[in-house]
């Protein structure tokens, strides 16, 4: 480990995100994931993302985040297998129905945004979830 190490630390925190529920904005949400994208690319370190637990919130923002690369490249995206892999790393990522809705959500916004196909034959059909 290098001695006399300096690094520069930026600090994202959403508001918006209560505890026991969702953010009321989609739109905000993913504004704030694009303003703290740039951050993340050039970071020389890990991202930390944090939430009380860890797991709800914190689970549904890496969520949609890798979602959202998925898609950027793909035009699809597979919420439940995503999540499914989320949880190898951290059990009870994405606590409840209202947090997979909010993913779901964030991911038709952000295609219907960004010009994409929200078809059913784009989106995967493992997911039985109603937004």
């Amino acid at each position: 480990m290098e001695l006399n190490l300096c690094r520069d630390v930026v600090h994202f925190q959403y508001l918006d995100f209560p505890s026991k529920g969702t953010p009321s904005s989609v739109c905000n949400f993913l504004t704030f994931i694009k303003d703290a994208r740039p951050y993340m690319e050039i970071s020389h370190g890990p991202t930390v993302v944090h939430c009380s637990t860890g797991t709800g919130r914190t689970g549904t923002f890496l969520a949609i985040e890798r979602c959202l690369q998925t898609y950027d490249d793909s035009y699809t995206v597979d919420v439940m297998n995503c999540v499914y892999r989320l949880r190898q790393d951290r059990a009870g990522a994405v606590h409840t129905t209202a947090h997979y809705a909010f993913i779901y959500k964030t991911m038709l916004e952000y295609a219907n945004m960004t010009g994409g196909s929200n078809s059913p034959s784009k989106w995967s059909s493992r997911s039985s979830v109603s937004v």
